[in-house]
Parts: structure tokens; sequence; C-alpha cells
């Protein structure tokens, strides 16, 4: 039996959290969750075996923290660390001396930072072992020789069962936009220039983020079609978030060219947004610069963002359903992520 901890002690991709402890629930391993209190609701009835949140709202209390992991994991006798995201907020943390039985992995959300950052490229040799969240990243960084370390891929797309909490009208198909109102990310000016077929709604699930959304936000509001939209001003609640995702029909990354570093999500980073098409078993409405990426090669309906009008037809004539890739087979997962942990 081995002690495990994963930590976050960031605010974001808890996502990625419940299905690496569902891959531990009902096996001989104990589980310890270390995380930020401010997703303490989103994660307190996680599968873990036992909790640890923090405060990291002041500066003082993140050095105080550091420490304080540090002394939980030898005090617990914890022997694996998987560091949810490990980027550069956990920087400090991890130039603390872990005691020398404890292995550390940790998953790297954005392979690019390691090539650019001072940060992220030492955290990355402090690590013994790495997670990334695609099979194409993972060919990507040896192709590449991001870093030379024990290197694997999962795809976290197992998510707790949603309550309906209310109920999409007979006849409607919902379209969802997951994650922050971020125009960095997302291309959503495409949407102010669709004429929207009347049973088509746009969901914007995510909270506005700088000025540009704020705006965007505004010009929703006195567009033709603006009830055909629904969006939130504020942070989207986990209840009314997995109402929406999973009664939504197709999931929308709106990830085009036009948006700044594009090319990245071609080859060092993943939108959350594939995953839960993945784990809800959703279509993805995909422009067409990802149609030869393997995990793409089934359930994507493809687009030339150019002619983004498309996706209506493309949805009009779209009657297969949706096939799971054995790729995504839960057993198949936990296995090669529980075999990558505990493998020497």
């Amino acid at each position: 039996m081995a002690k495990v901890a994963i930590i976050e002690v960031a605010t974001f991709h808890d996502e990625c959290l419940y299905s690496q402890l569902l891959f531990f629930a009902n096996s001989e391993h104990e589980t310890f969750l270390i995380c930020n209190e401010k997703i303490k609701d989103r994660v307190k009835d996680y599968p873990a075996d036992h909790f640890l949140f923090l405060d990291f709202s002041e500066k003082k209390n993140k050095y105080k923290n550091w420490f304080k992991i540090r002394r939980f994991v030898k005090q617990q006798k914890i022997t694996k660390v998987v560091f949810n995201t490990a980027e550069s907020n956990i920087f400090k943390l991890i130039l603390l001396p872990f005691p020398r039985k404890t292995e550390l992995t940790g998953i790297i959300h954005n392979t690019q930072k390691v090539k650019q950052k001072f940060k992220n490229k030492l955290i990355a040799r402090r690590l013994h072992k790495i997670l990334v969240l695609s099979e194409f990243i993972e060919e990507v960084v040896r192709k590449e020789r991001i870093f030379n370390k024990k290197l694997s891929h999962f795809y976290p797309i197992y998510f707790p069962k949603p309550e309906i909490i209310e109920p999409k009208k007979e006849g409607e198909v919902w379209i969802s936009i997951p994650g922050i109102i971020d125009f960095n990310k997302r291309d959503y000016n495409a949407l102010l220039k669709l004429e929207i077929p009347k049973h088509i709604k746009f969901i914007i699930l995510g909270r506005p983020v700088g000025n540009q959304a704020f705006e965007f936000l505004e010009k929703l509001k006195s567009h033709a079609n603006s009830e055909q939209f629904i969006w939130f001003e504020e942070f989207v609640d986990n209840a009314s978030f997995q109402n929406y995702i999973s009664q939504t029909d197709y999931i929308l990354p709106l990830i085009h060219p036009n948006i700044e570093h594009f090319e990245n999500f071609l080859k060092y980073k993943i939108s959350g947004s594939y995953n839960l098409g993945f784990g809800y078993q959703k279509k993805l409405l995909m422009e067409k610069s990802f149609q030869d990426l393997k995990e793409f090669r089934k359930n994507c309906l493809f687009y030339e963002f150019t002619n983004f009008v498309k996706i209506f037809e493309q949805i009009e004539h779209d009657v297969d359903k949706f096939e799971e890739l054995p790729e995504f087979e839960f057993e198949t997962q936990k296995s090669n992520y529980l075999t990558f942990i505990f493998k020497n």
C-alpha cells in the first residue's frame, strides 16, 4: 500500500482531480487531497480518503503553507506526490527538500512554458515524472525533447454525476462554450456574425475576464438573436455548469487560427472543452486545423473558421451517434495512470 497526495494550490484545473481520485478509489492505496480552500465546495465530495484545505489568500500564508505541505508529506510518510498543476505557482514549494523516498509527479498543462520560462523549466527538472493531457502533446514533447523525464499522458474525462435543475425544452439544440470569456483563448467575435436558427441556443459557461469580455457581453445584449444566448456575468457555480453541460448537444471550443498563440493548441496544450466532450459524450465542433489529431478522429464536426455559419448546416445533417474511443474507456485510463505512477 502506498500513500498518495494530490496537490492543487491554485483555484483552477480542479476538473482534473476527480478522475485521478477515481482511479485510486477502492484500491489498497490511501489518498490525500491537498487543496486551496477556495475550491473546497467544488471538491469536498470527491473520493479522497483525507482532505487538507489551505488558505493561500495572503502572501504570508503562502510561505507558511509551503512548509506545512512539506511537513505534512513527511509526517504522513507519503511516498507519491502528484502536483495537479506543475506550473510557477508551486515554484517555491517544489524547491523545498522533500523526503528522498517521496516521488514527485507533475501535470504540465502547457509544455511551451517549459521551453520559454525559467521557473517552469526548473520545476520540470525537480519532478521525477511528468504527465501531459493528450497523446499528441506527449508526441511533440518527445520529438522536440522539451524535457528528459519519465513521461506519459492521460485524459481526466470522468466527472461526478450531474443533477438536472433546469430541463432543456423539447426541440432545442444547445451548443456550449465552456471556460472563462477570454479573448486570448477563444474567438468570441465569431458568434456576433451569426444568424442563428431559432431552435439553437449558445450557452457561454464562464465569467467575463477583462474589458474586451465585458464589451462582448454588451454587444450580445443588443444582438438580433440575443434571446438565443445564455451567459453569466459572474462565476458559474458548479450546479449550473453541470446542468447545462450534461444536457448540451455540442461543445464548441471556439479555438480559431486568428487567436493569439493558436499554434500552441496544436502542439503544447489542450482546451478543457475537449475533456468535457469526451467525458460527457458530447460531440465537438472543431475548426478544421485540428482534423488530423488522433483524438478527434471521431465524434467531431469540422468547419472552416472563415465560413463559421456552416456549423448549422452540419448540425442539421448530423445523424451519427457518439462512439466512445477505446483509449477513453475507464479501465484503460485507470490502468495506464496507475501503472505510470507506481512503476520505477
